[in-house]
């Protein structure tokens, strides 16, 4: 088994962590697009309840230990994925998710100015966080910033770094970001596509994880705080 897992092509090990990690949110993607009914189901953002975080942690630790072990298997390691962590990064990530923050705030201004309408209708059907504890908040802003920004950002940037360019390899994990975001709905959109960039730019400038899961914890942990019970 172990000999068939290393062989297997590029291709391959591509679709297996892509799909497997966000495989069933690309599903509740669509399912959300296919059943909505107007510009208020797409811009909903209710699904941070306490059974959401929860079905989070549920998913992506079982998942992330298999994708990892996996990836383990085929020669993948932390250095390779630019993870090191120190104090210097963790303020390193700071700073990211400062510029990212700038990024995300300039583009809704811009949406805000091009299609006032829009913004006001989507900024009125949103629901508000709540349903969970400090203690579940703080699991998934740890769990989460790492599953996500070790398969979309490091593992897929590098794969793709390794066999085109930055450039395409940054579209392309925006893309994917995007596509497991949209069941949150439209202002969820607005924001992932600049705060992606970011983020794919700072790795491919970089080569550098950890500041990318700081800056992703910090994007989870202090809006979801205010909710807390």
């Amino acid at each position: 088994m172990r000999q068939f897992v290393q062989t297997l092509p590029v291709a391959a090990e591509f679709a297996i962590v892509v799909l497997g990690a966000f495989g069933l949110a690309f599903f509740t993607t669509f399912l959300a697009l296919v059943t909505s009914s107007g510009a208020g189901d797409a811009g909903s953002t209710g699904w941070y309840t306490g059974e959401h975080l929860f079905s989070i942690i549920a998913f992506e630790v079982p998942i992330g230990v298999l994708l990892s072990a996996f990836l383990g298997v085929r020669g993948w390691s932390l250095k390779r994925l630019g993870i090191r962590i120190t104090a210097g990064e963790t303020l390193v990530g700071f700073g990211v998710a400062f510029i990212a923050l700038l990024a995300v705030y300039a583009t809704m201004f811009a949406v805000a100015v091009a299609a006032p309408a829009f913004i006001t209708e989507v900024m009125a059907t949103q629901a508000k966080p709540g349903g969970f504890g400090l203690a579940l908040v703080i699991v998934v802003s740890i769990v989460n910033p790492i599953f996500e920004e070790t398969f979309v950002c490091g593992y897929v940037m590098t794969v793709l770094k390794e066999r085109s360019d930055a450039s395409t390899a940054i579209t392309i994990s925006v893309a994917i970001r995007l596509l497991y975001h949209l069941y949150q709905g439209a202002l969820a959109a607005i924001s992932i596509v600049p705060s992606g960039l970011i983020l794919g730019m700072w790795y491919a400038r970089t080569g550098r994880l950890w500041p990318v899961i700081v800056a992703h914890a910090l994007w989870d942990f202090l809006p979801l705080v205010h909710y807390v019970r």
